[in-house]
């Protein structure tokens, strides 16, 4: 049979790794691992801690097994190399080809987009947000964070799988956290989309400005900045925290 020369393996935390990588040595194909998160690092307010814990044994796994690990920025590769020597950084980027801005309205919208685990990030910001709106009409845009048409439907939903129990675990407490500094806003929310909707879902939502709150932690400081690209390939000036990753590369600071 025809065998591959190298294997890739992203996002490939399941058991059956073991076997997978077990095979390809046998076989003298080349493993290459590919991981964008130091996933040990999630912290428990993070809304896939609990899932994360038991994969860990295989990030890890594939982390010493792999003969290259590719990731995102040379922070993380530096972290990363705490497992295996070899490896390479591979600079996370967009498509200029999926990114299609059409023409503002002219009323100023300021908004996030990303997935459900920012609530702390977004947590920091939306006193200031709030007291902004107070001195400046514009509209704020919420997109991603669940697939729910709205965040009180998210809420319902995880409230019947887990009940009020959950108000009691670190990621319940940043839920109601968020929630409760986001009373008292008017937003526009948007759910998340599919992967390849992702692109111009963005472009829809005709941003003037993007913001990037990120709480100063050792997980977050190994992400990338690809949000600051997403902004600026949907032709919105992005405002960030001051933290890395994006103090390496949002080259103003504005005080």
């Amino acid at each position: 049979y025809d065998a591959p020369d190298v294997m890739v393996f992203f996002r490939a935390h399941f058991e059956e790794a073991f076997k997978m990588v077990e095979w390809c040595k046998k076989n003298s194909i080349r493993v290459v691992f590919d991981t964008d998160d130091a996933l040990d690092l999630v912290p428990p307010e993070n809304l896939h801690y609990v899932e994360l814990q038991p994969r860990l044994p295989v990030y890890k796994f594939l982390l010493e097994s792999a003969d290259v690990v590719t990731t995102t920025t040379d922070t993380l590769a530096e972290y990363l190399r705490g497992w295996n020597r070899n490896v390479m950084v591979i600079p996370n980027s967009v498509d200029p080809d999926e990114w299609n801005c059409g023409p503002r309205s002219g009323d100023l919208r300021v908004g996030w987009t990303g997935t459900p685990t920012h609530f702390e990030d977004l947590a920091m910001v939306l006193d200031a947000v709030r007291d902004l709106q107070k001195k400046q009409k514009f509209t704020f845009v919420l997109q991603g964070i669940c697939k729910e048409a709205s965040l009180e439907e998210l809420q319902e939903v995880l409230w019947a799988k887990w009940g009020k129990a959950i108000l009691q675990t670190p990621i319940g407490k940043s839920l109601k956290r968020f929630l409760d500094k986001l009373t008292g806003i008017k937003y526009e929310f948007h759910p998340g989309v599919r992967f390849e909707d992702h692109a111009q879902k963005i472009c829809d939502l005709a941003l003037d400005v993007g913001i990037a709150p990120l709480a100063d932690n050792r997980f977050n400081r190994h992400k990338s900045c690809i949000k600051y690209y997403e902004y600026a390939m949907s032709g919105a000036v992005t405002v960030a925290s001051q933290v890395l990753p994006y103090s390496a590369e949002v080259s103003i600071t504005a005080k």
